[in-house]
């Protein structure tokens, strides 16, 4: 997140559950999504929200891992985020890495009011 602020100049912020990202924990590969999914976020924040702040939240559940990115940008194109399989390669992507992988994926957002993506990762 450090990295992320300094080199995008974005105010970054990190909640997560201690035990939220543990490696090697037969959670059946769903640490390596997030892994790749976060990175694509904050890029695609760097490249179009014209944020000022970002949120990252990471929770694990007994039976769930979810992700939250949520910035304070313009806000993403309505059809996009009502479809991001038609959305930019960004959204399509991560929403293709969650579907697979079986969990949901959502996009909230409005004009002049940021967006908030939410992953839920089942732990299987």
């Amino acid at each position: 997140m450090a990295q992320f602020s300094r080199l995008s100049g974005i105010a970054c912020q990190l909640d997560a559950d201690a035990d939220a990202i543990v490696t090697d924990d037969g959670a059946g590969g769903m640490d390596k999504v997030i892994y790749r999914i976060l990175p694509e976020s904050l890029s695609n924040i760097a490249r179009h929200a014209q944020a000022s702040q970002v949120s990252v939240g990471i929770r694990r559940a007994e039976d769930r891992l979810s992700l939250t990115v949520r910035d304070n940008g313009i806000g993403i194109g309505i059809g996009a985020a009502q479809a991001p399989a038609r959305g930019g390669n960004g959204l399509r992507g991560m929403a293709e890495r969650v579907s697979e992988a079986g969990g949901q994926f959502d996009v909230a957002t409005a004009p002049g009011m940021g967006t908030a993506l939410t992953m839920s990762l089942p732990l299987q």
